[in-house]
């Protein structure tokens, strides 16, 4: 294994119907629908099309709905 090029730090927030993605410590923030074809398709892919190798250190975390049911 060769030493990478370039790190990157993504922090990836996924609820029902957004993933929202932080990198570099927000730096660059990217609010995404997220809409599978079916609720078994939770996998999620990162894709390096650039020409240097990348080091990414990736956390994912799912929250909870934003509703809010009245009483």
């Amino acid at each position: 294994m060769t030493d990478p090029t370039c790190t990157l730090d993504l922090r990836l927030l996924v609820d029902r119907s957004v993933v929202e993605v932080y990198a570099q410590g927000g730096r660059v923030v990217a609010t995404l629908p997220f809409c599978p074809p079916s609720p078994d398709d939770t996998a999620v892919s990162v894709t390096n099309h650039g020409v240097g190798d990348v080091l990414v250190s990736l956390n994912s975390a799912v929250v909870a709905t934003a509703n809010v049911i009245p009483h």
